[in-house]
């Protein structure tokens, strides 16, 4: 292994121009430190392609050496493992420098974005458009392409829903294009127009998100018109939750509000106000409704009428209601977020749990030990108020019996399906702390097994344990798939895989 790492980095020297394009010293203290604090990994290098000729050329060397590589985009996976590999002694593919905006096509509604392209980024290129992309509540300098890999959830529209193809990089080293975009070769003298998702054939643009089958260079995502809207705020107390979920699924489903639902703890980091971080029994949501000016306003009063013995408070946040009349700055987060505009509001707010401010400039919370550290569990969870309320006793005694606190949030990611974000915080500095959030991860997770409840993404923690299954047919079946597309295994070996 030592000799073919060594003729390795002697051959991606040859390819790549700088020498700072390839870290052999320094690495641990920027790639190993983690929000989550996760033993750290030992990694063997890391390799910073400027282009997609470089990726293909690091590949093809990784893979005539069988040298195991594990890309990341900005390596802002918070809570699931950040940049760090699953394998130890991996060689890190730093994408960040692919941060190129391509293209943004107005008429067919369309951006091609590399893997390095920010949240802030991409925002920023569209800020004279009438055209958007949803953004996550995580931070302005995560990656749009690391996010819809790992698919995850997004305020007021589902990204993923709006993925039109991928670029990828196989284990060979050769170059795929899905959809439609890989007829758009220099054989066609036309602009690409890319439209349709599945294009003509298998349609395996969901191959390359959350699998281990090659590294995804860039994407085509579909871009969503800017709407006026509002965006409804409501509080209730527990004891109304049930008929609270319930009674706002009949108004998405009849059409009255939009598909998106954002449910979570008043006491949550985000929402809390004076500080109040311990559970009072009270919650929050925020959907929304679009449509004509008399639209609304009718949707308004039919929320009203339906929810008035449920809900204790009502806010209608619109696009022209002054800011001193937004009694919480959050609301005028989802204002922005609402028209396509990140925020760092989340990790100010989580940071601000242990009275720290983070600063304007450096916001990478990884490096951090004096805010607090937490630990995710992201889960599959039904849109439907009984199965919620299981989820929710079942956290709770978990979180008892290891005297945590689990803040509970759940947000749409399909018509029927939402994603329960769960997470305790701890102090990283405190061993016994680290190893009570690790505990209660893997006992959370089991627990809900027994239900019949899931994670929708996994981190480094929780991996093997749902992956690596003996007598399952589908790990079996992309265990199968990887065989065929990165024969020697080289590419992130057994994430989202058994191989």
């Amino acid at each position: 292994m030592q000799a073919n790492f060594t003729h390795a980095v002697t051959d991606w020297k040859q390819v790549l121009k700088f020498p700072e394009q390839i870290l052999l010293e320094g690495i641990e203290s920027v790639y190993q430190p983690n929000i989550s604090e996760y033993s750290p990994v030992p990694i063997s290098a890391v390799v910073k392609p400027y282009s997609v000729t470089e990726v293909q050329q690091i590949v093809k060397i990784a893979n005539e050496y069988a040298i195991p590589l594990y890309p990341i985009s900005t390596g802002k996976n918070w809570g699931q493992g950040s940049k760090q590999p699953l394998q130890p002694n991996s060689v890190i593919v730093d994408l960040a420098h692919l941060n190129t905006v391509r293209t943004t096509n107005e008429k067919f509604r369309y951006a091609v974005i590399e893997a390095g392209v920010t949240q802030r980024q991409l925002a920023e290129a569209l800020v004279h458009s009438d055209l958007m992309l949803p953004m996550t509540g995580s931070g302005n300098d995560t990656s749009v392409v690391g996010n819809l890999i790992e698919r995850g959830a997004t305020f007021f529209a589902h990204r993923n829903n709006l993925l039109l193809g991928v670029e990828v990089v196989l284990g060979n080293g050769e170059l795929v294009r899905t959809g439609l975009w890989h007829f758009f070769d220099d054989k066609i003298p036309v602009e690409p127009f890319i439209y349709h998702a599945a294009g003509v054939g298998a349609n395996i643009n969901g191959l390359f998100t959350q699998s281990n089958f090659g590294i995804v260079t860039a994407m085509v995502v579909q871009l969503l018109p800017r709407t006026k809207g509002t965006i409804v705020y409501l509080e209730a107390n527990e004891k109304q939750l049930t008929p609270l979920i319930d009674t706002l699924r009949s108004l998405k489903d009849e059409g009255i509000t939009t598909d998106f639902l954002l449910l979570t703890n008043k006491n949550d980091p985000r929402t809390t106000t004076a500080g109040q971080y311990v559970y009072t029994g009270d919650w929050v949501a925020f959907t929304t409704i679009t449509g004509s000016l008399a639209m609304q306003r009718v949707a308004q009063a039919e929320i009203k009428q339906r929810l008035q013995d449920i809900c204790y408070h009502f806010l209608f946040i619109e696009d022209d209601t002054p800011d001193e009349s937004l009694y919480h700055d959050y609301f005028r987060v989802v204002r922005k977020l609402y028209q396509g505009m990140p925020s760092d509001y989340s990790l100010e707010t989580m940071a601000g749990i242990f009275r720290v401010t983070l600063q304007e400039n450096n916001k990478d919370i990884d490096y951090y030990d004096q805010i607090p550290g937490f630990s995710v569990v992201l889960l599959a969870v039904p849109y439907e108020s009984s199965t919620i309320q299981q989820i929710i006793s079942t956290v709770n005694l978990v979180s008892t019996r290891l005297g945590v606190q689990a803040f509970h949030n759940f947000a749409t990611l399909s018509s029927t399906s939402m994603e329960g974000y769960y997470r305790m915080y701890f102090n990283r500095k405190d061993a016994k702390q680290v190893a009570v959030a690790h505990q209660w991860n893997t006992e959370v997770c089991k627990a809900l097994e027994q239900i019949g409840v899931f994670p929708y993404r996994l981190n480094h923690q929780q991996m093997n344990y749902f992956t690596d299954r003996e007598g399952d047919s589908y790990w079996q079946l992309l265990a199968d798939i990887k065989t065929v597309v990165d024969p020697k295994g080289i590419i992130s070996p057994k994430k989202y895989n058994k191989k």
